[in-house]
């Protein structure tokens, strides 16, 4: 019985992850903290005598540019769970984004955001993520899969560049 209950779990939460639909997007952080109050669920609060190393943080960013996914364009508000600020050059330069759409509207309030942000770093004549690039139908071919003890990241080229 418990096996069946864990088998329909884990198939729920890939169906769930399959529904997620990404964003791959160019632009600028604006600010990492912005004063919200984001109410943790029973799931996310740190047990009373633990140190909890990580917290929900909401971001503004301003979008540049879609290159993969649905279109996102203009300023956001994002959420994503991090250990500590990051540093201020982060603010200084154009980052690539992997977003995620968060598609209830009560968790939309909850975090005051309408998005996750999965991912940010530079861009680079090749990006680099940990979400499989395949999504925005990058081939297959153009795909650099990089495996380390346990983490996998994948590299590929601009997508509006690939040959469709």
């Amino acid at each position: 019985m418990i096996r069946h209950i864990a088998l329909i779990a884990t198939l729920s939460s890939w169906a769930s992850l399959a529904q997620a639909e990404m964003t791959l997007s160019l632009g600028k952080a604006i600010s990492q903290i912005d004063n919200v109050h984001i109410e943790e669920t029973p799931e996310e609060r740190c047990p009373p005598d633990y140190i909890c190393l990580r917290g929900w943080s909401r971001w503004t960013l301003e979008v540049e540019e879609t290159l993969a996914g649905p279109v996102v364009k203009g300023r956001i508000h994002v959420v994503m769970m991090q250990h500590s600020p990051m540093d201020e050059s982060v603010f200084k330069r154009k980052l690539l984004f992997v977003l995620e759409r968060i598609d209830d509207a009560a968790e939309r309030k909850r975090l005051h955001a309408d998005y996750k942000l999965l991912e940010l770093s530079e861009p680079a004549m090749m990006y680099c993520t940990r979400t499989d690039p395949g999504q925005w139908k990058v081939p297959s071919d153009r795909i650099y899969r990089q495996d380390s003890d346990d983490d996998v990241s994948f590299c590929f080229p601009d997508p509006r560049s690939v040959d469709k």
